[in-house]
């Protein structure tokens, strides 16, 4: 670009994460409150270009897109000054990759190297999506087959990877996938959210941590940690995972009188 002032310091910021990461949570859960809170700053800092980031995903960046072509919606959420601003903004997504290796940096501290791939703005998140991500394959470890296997990565697969138990059988939890993670347990923390008894009480968890939500109160959530020995985490467990001791107590008087 040829200018009569010459160089020309411009703001560029490439590395803007969306709600999309699921390692970020200080963002607000409406997307459209999230764009519109990163539109204004960006006419207000006359940012030039805007890299839209997410771990192994487009998704974002699709969803900014989707705001951006339509006129309407951009001035009904920004007003028409904004909008007439950010249209003049360059925004490319930016996909992170998080990798297993890990350096010392000169703080001492331990850090995880991680990769950043720009795409030009005339590269559509479908091509993205088919032709990079796809051809991206990551190790998922410990699969409910017993083996570790590679997987292109997509959003289905991220899913399948963080619930290994949401398509399956609780008989088929507790014979291929618990034995799975008492393995991983030997080598590694692991941290599991789940809401399958075989998982929480049948691999013994070290810790448990219950969860309660006060919707009355302004959805206050609460937090209460112990091992299954501890009484009240054992109550919680009964009532959360096993739905309650007389459920609990129904099904085992029908299991007796079937074994009988």
């Amino acid at each position: 670009m040829n200018d009569p002032r010459g160089s020309i310091w411009r703001i560029w910021d490439l590395h803007i994460h969306t709600p999309f990461s699921a390692l970020n949570s200080g963002f607000p859960a409406d997307f459209d409150e999230y764009a519109t809170d990163l539109l204004q700053r960006a006419a207000a800092m006359q940012v030039a270009a805007v890299g839209v980031t997410d771990y192994f995903s487009a998704e974002g960046y699709k969803r900014l897109r989707e705001i951006l072509a339509d006129d309407a919606r951009l001035t009904a959420l920004c007003g028409a000054e904004v909008a007439e601003a950010v249209r003049r903004v360059l925004f490319i997504p930016n996909i992170e990759l998080r990798t297993s290796t890990i350096v010392r940096s000169p703080d001492g501290n331990d850090r995880r190297v991680n990769f950043h791939v720009l795409f030009s703005d005339e590269v559509t998140t479908e091509q993205i999506e088919e032709d990079f991500l796809r051809e991206v394959k990551f190790t998922a470890e410990g699969t409910p087959s017993g083996t570790d296997e590679e997987w292109p990565l997509t959003i289905r697969n991220l899913e399948t990877l963080g619930q290994p138990e949401e398509n399956l059988d609780n008989e088929s939890v507790y014979r291929m996938l618990v034995p799975c993670i008492k393995k991983a347990k030997e080598r590694r923390q692991v941290i599991i959210v789940t809401h399958n008894p075989n998982l929480a009480v049948v691999c013994d968890a070290d810790q448990v941590i219950y969860c309660e939500m006060d919707k009355p109160g302004g959805n206050r959530i609460t937090y209460t940690t112990g091992a299954i020995e501890n009484p009240v985490i054992n109550r919680h467990i009964v009532d959360v995972l096993e739905g309650t001791r007389p459920a609990f107590d129904v099904r085992d008087a029908k299991y007796k009188l079937v074994d009988t």
